[in-house]
């Protein structure tokens, strides 16, 4: 899980096996699953713009709250094996985004966090 602020010249590049990212301005999730054959990218919220690398195809996610792709060997974009986020949280975004002074950009449904880490999270700050 990484959040990214906004660039002006060029955006962040995301390097997966079979795919390649442009962020901007974005917080976003990354399950590189070998194992199982396929890359699983949440955009949390903000814009990835995706390139396969072998056959050029483009993806872009861009909303206001968890957007998901699934990326296969392939390089083919799949719909994810997921209903919901998948291995990461809303509260884990707001921890992580908290420990560099900002608060996530997202709009929430009904002005709410839907995913909550079943886990305690650290506190920050002590």
């Amino acid at each position: 899980m990484a959040a990214f602020k906004p660039r002006t010249n060029r955006p962040a590049e995301l390097l997966l096996p079979n795919a390649t990212g442009s962020i901007r301005g974005t917080a976003c999730y990354v399950n590189v699953r070998e194992q199982i054959g396929h890359n699983y990218i949440c955009c949390c919220y903000g814009h990835i713009a995706f390139q396969d690398a072998p056959n050029g195809d483009h993806q872009e996610l861009k909303n206001r709250y968890h957007n998901a792709t699934a990326i296969d060997q392939t390089g083919r974009f799949r719909t994810p094996p997921f209903s919901q986020p998948f291995g990461h949280y809303d509260d884990e975004l707001v921890l992580l985004e908290s420990a560099i002074g900002r608060t996530p950009h997202w709009q929430l449904p009904e002005g709410k966090m839907q995913f909550l880490s079943p886990d305690p999270l650290p506190k920050l700050g002590g």
